[in-house]
């Protein structure tokens, strides 16, 4: 029977044959020249590979070795989490300024090697599938609006303009022109594979803005369910969002008056802003 340790090896290794853009991210090396799915059936096989793993690791939860044993807890927890973002179909809403699946595409050139002919040709290759990746991607986005399921107007926004720029003359693909051409490689390895990174942009930005943009939601806040989900994810701990709020204002009213006291100290006649 494999170890905890071993079953996370192999975790990881066939996490990152499902998930090379984000490998890449990560460090891990060996899948530079591969495209992530971004579709549903891309998270479907992912969610497969976290239980068939959960299922592995649970009879070593109370592994004779205890590093072993909390080994198992730690990843069987990741694994929790993971799962029940898939089952509430995060995929489909996973849509926000800063992290989302276009920000990690767009980003990983800045992470990749690009030294080598071989690493050129690598972001040659991702350049040319990139359209395919922003597909599968827009594929999620719309089961959301097909289930009333979207993100915040806001957010919406903010990738729209995100995307509208990656496909502009200020394009930040242009870039990796200049930068190929430094290599001595030459920019017609990778000119043609920009100009379809960049029309892969466009089209997903003309479908945000005419499908997308219409069902999102108003407002901002995302309710308490999803900012509880949000919440453990972040802290690793359950979490009672009103104990914590009601908590926080008192930590503030006392500090507040310690504050005060101690001005007092100081000078009674100033006030604690003086």
């Amino acid at each position: 029977m494999k170890t905890p340790f071993e079953i996370s090896d192999g975790f990881t290794d066939a996490w990152a044959n499902q998930h090379p853009i984000a490998a890449t991210t990560m460090g891990i090396t060996g899948r530079d020249h591969l495209c992530s799915d971004l579709s549903p059936d891309g998270h479907h096989r992912a969610a497969d590979l976290y239980r068939s793993t959960r299922t592995e690791l649970i009879p070593h939860l109370d592994h004779a070795d205890p590093t072993q044993a909390f080994a198992a807890r730690v990843l069987v927890a990741e694994l929790d989490e993971r799962i029940e973002l898939h089952d509430t179909k995060k995929y489909r809403r996973d849509l926000n300024h800063i992290s989302s699946p276009f920000q990690i595409v767009r980003d990983v050139f800045d992470v990749m090697p690009r030294v080598t002919i071989e690493d050129w040709d690598n972001i040659r290759t991702r350049l040319d599938g990139f359209t395919g990746m922003l597909d599968g991607y827009r594929r999620c986005l719309a089961e959301g609006v097909a289930a009333d399921d979207t993100v915040a107007l806001r957010q919406a926004e903010s990738v729209l303009t995100q995307l509208e720029t990656a496909s502009s003359d200020d394009s930040m693909f242009f870039g990796l022109l200049g930068e190929v051409a430094s290599a001595g490689v030459g920019t017609e390895t990778i000119a043609s594979a920009v100009d379809s990174a960049r029309s892969g942009c466009a089209e997903f930005a003309n479908w945000m803005r005419s499908e997308y943009l219409p069902a999102a939601r108003p407002h901002d806040a995302v309710g308490e369910d999803a900012y509880v989900r949000g919440a453990t994810g972040f802290l690793g701990m359950d979490l009672d969002p009103h104990e914590t709020y009601e908590w926080g204002w008192e930590e503030i009213h006392r500090i507040r008056a310690e504050m005060a006291g101690a001005s007092s100290d100081i000078d009674p006649d100033l006030s604690l802003e003086e």
